[in-house]
């Protein structure tokens, strides 16, 4: 009677979680055999024709190997049985456009970018039955290691992982700050060519993403014979070139050039698509669109989210983060859009054109949300809204992007293809939602343990911790934060921005659990009262250096003379804009008599301080405190600026007054201070001091 006792409240509790949908069992192969045999279901091939009815198909060795009705397909001996009567199977998603490794919460860089929130990651889209992501034009090294891992051993519980490697826009013109620095910044044809030819000898999976986008004016965009030598070049390659452009004048020049497709709809700068576009593209029906439309649904901005309340939402995001959701950030028309008609409008002349679409909904980028795995669901659902029929949203999320991608495994239940498929309750051919209701994942034969992912889901919804920090020590703190989060289990999220920025964000109030800042930035808020005095902790300290691109020849700045020669000597010279180093820098420049002749060169970097901007070629040199140079990719440290001229740079810690976790908070400031922070810091150029 116990036992039921507590059988039964564990099944209460599942419900909760949305976890006792009657999921099938995991089969039982006899001993010897490999093979499963499942029956009953109502099965969506992928391809837009009819379901089949009361189906059977047969996984052997992880693929599907006999597809067709109960009763005409035959297991071999030992096969196991699983009956999916009463349930519908549709393959498993492909989400080709995402942007993964990116810790929620936190700044958008590559400090945050990590083989573990990458796994992360790829088990949500798992845990939702988006079983292939593609990782589109943002990528790190971790990125291109994890890629090149889950290829030779694949883990369980995780999505395939593509990835389109770095991308191509002009300079530091790619995605939002701080990522724009993770493309190649190209500014001439030959460049670009280059960058293509890299990327393939990377082994990129298939796509080269060209951004040729201003930013609403913020950055260069690609010039005309810079993206068609890039798209000319990516044919060469044997690849596929797509674009993230919005205004219709650069589509319309992309058309032209020959890109293959575009990973956001052509109306997104709110703007009816004209003839001239249409006609575009009824000459070029093979041109594919990744349609995006869910971050401009007006249901999303125009009301409460319907999908809200869905029970799946909650099994991944804490109520703190649903409570966030309620009303996300969106362009001002955008449900005017809707509402006018432009986007259904446009989505029925590009299905007129003979177009096809496919799913790629920005996860990790759409408007700074991390819905991996359940944004793909919306999306159909905004396919649906727009006027596509549920079918063929559910081809446009399977069997398109595979195709688009050249994967001949996935996208659909065939024969010979990798078994990736969704078993639902409900029907989504009836109502595209019912593909949120998931009552088992399997891939490659396999069934996704949904019930162990939940469970540590369920852990990581415990408060993170929050850490803001000045730019100068960023390598060591994310170090640190990151030694922190292994040693103890707790999530910490860092944001990095200029002293002055943080101080002033602390001193409107947002929620902070530890600061990490210049001596008088947080003195500053100490007698504000913004962090508590007590707990005021010296850091260390670092001088002024000065970097350039890795690998060239490095110049001599050992002396003032020497220093003040290369100054004179440099093309260009980028420094902080804002900030304790950036106003030494200023003010040593007239020091040393030279204001004039170095004030065309000097080149302000804004508050994310874009130190790879010297790797891209944006910049010779850079000079800024040395800590911020020292562990950036492309970048290598020349020196420090001679000791007569140097001055340093402190770095302290503090509580925020307002944290809600005084003894998590306590505990993070207390680990700057171990022998292991102390490594992690020398390494990073920053030496212990006394005040």
């Amino acid at each position: 009677m116990a036992v039921r006792s507590v059988a039964a409240l564990a099944c209460v509790l599942a419900m909760a979680a949305a976890a006792c949908s009657q999921a099938p069992s995991e089969p039982q192969p006899a001993p010897g055999s490999t093979a499963t045999l499942f029956e009953g279901a109502r099965l969506i091939i992928g391809d837009e024709q009819a379901p089949i009815e009361g189906s059977a198909f047969l996984v052997e060795n992880g693929v599907f190997t006999r597809v067709g009705r109960r009763g005409e397909v035959t297991a071999p001996d030992g096969a196991a049985r699983v009956d999916l009567t009463g349930k519908t199977v549709m393959p498993a998603i492909v989400d080709a456009h995402a942007h993964l490794g990116y810790r929620k919460g936190a700044s958008f860089t590559a400090e945050n970018y990590t083989r573990e929130n990458l796994i992360d990651h790829l088990q949500r889209f798992a845990y939702h039955g988006v079983t292939t992501v593609m990782s589109m034009g943002a990528e790190r090294e971790a990125g291109f290691a994890l890629r090149d891992e889950l290829r030779a051993n694949p883990l369980p519980n995780t999505a395939r992982f593509l990835t389109a490697g770095r991308g191509l826009a002009m300079p530091l013109g790619g995605p939002a700050p701080p990522l724009r620095d993770a493309p190649y910044g190209v500014t001439t044809p030959e460049e670009a060519r280059a960058a293509v030819r890299e990327l393939e000898a990377r082994n990129i999976d298939q796509f080269v993403k060209i951004w040729v986008d201003d930013r609403e004016g913020t950055v260069k965009k690609l010039t005309p014979e810079i993206y068609t030598a890039a798209i000319d070049e990516a044919h060469a390659q044997g690849l596929v070139a797509v674009t993230h452009a919005f205004a219709q004048d650069d589509v319309k020049g992309i058309m032209r050039a020959g890109i293959d497709g575009l990973v956001h709809p052509p109306w997104r700068d709110g703007t009816a698509m004209d003839e001239e576009l249409i006609g575009l593209f009824r000459r070029r029906p093979n041109v594919f669109v990744f349609l995006t439309l869910w971050s401009t649904r007006n249901d999303i901005f125009g009301r409460r989210p319907a999908w809200i309340d869905d029970p799946l939402l909650r099994e991944t995001f804490s109520a703190e983060e649903i409570a966030a959701l309620e009303r996300p950030a969106a362009p001002a028309d955008a449900a005017a859009r809707w509402k006018a008609g432009i986007v259904p409008r446009g989505v029925q002349a590009l299905k007129a054109a003979g177009i096809r679409f496919g799913l790629g909904d920005d996860a990790g980028a759409t408007n700074g949300a991390f819905y991996f795995g359940f944004g793909s669901h919306i999306e159909m659902a905004s396919m649906v809204e727009a006027g596509l029929t549920p079918a063929e949203a559910i081809t446009a999320a399977t069997r398109n992007p595979a195709e688009f991608l050249k994967l001949t495994e996935v996208g659909t239940v065939a024969a010979g293809k990798s078994a990736d498929f969704l078993v639902l309750d409900a029907n989504p051919l009836e109502d595209i939602d019912n593909t949120r209701r998931i009552s088992a994942v399997y891939m490659r034969g396999a069934a996704v343990d949904r019930a162990a992912l939940r469970t540590k889901f369920e852990a990581a919804k415990t408060p993170a911790l929050t850490l803001l920090s000045g730019n100068g020590p960023r390598v060591a703190v994310a170090g640190i934060a990151s030694q922190f989060e292994r040693a103890t289990g707790r999530r910490v999220n860092v944001r990095f921005a200029v002293n002055p920025e943080t101080q002033r964000t602390i001193e409107a109030g947002e929620p902070c659990d530890v600061a990490v800042l210049n001596p008088e930035n947080l003195d500053a808020l100490i007698r504000k009262e913004k962090v508590v005095a007590a707990t005021r902790t010296v850091i260390g300290r670092a001088g002024i250096g000065m970097g350039m691109r890795e690998g060239a020849p490095r110049p001599d700045i050992s002396t003032t003379a020497a220093f003040t020669k290369t100054l004179l000597g440099a093309t260009s010279v980028a420094y902080p804009g804002d900030g304790a180093s950036g106003r030494y820098f200023v003010s040593l420049v007239d020091r040393l008599g030279i204001t004039r002749q170095m004030k065309p060169k000097m080149k302000p970097m804004p508050g994310e301080y874009n130190v790879e901007v010297v790797a891209d070629g944006g910049a010779e040199y850079v000079v800024v405190v040395a800590s911020r140079i020292t562990g950036v990719k492309g970048v290598q440290l020349v020196g420090r600026i001679p000791q007569e001229l140097q001055t340093w740079i402190g770095f302290t810690g503090g509580v925020c007054a307002n944290t809600r976790d005084e003894v998590g908070a306590s505990e993070l400031l207390l680990s700057f201070t171990t022998p292991a922070a102390r490594r992690v810091l020398e390494a990073a150029g920053i030496e212990p001091f006394v005040e």
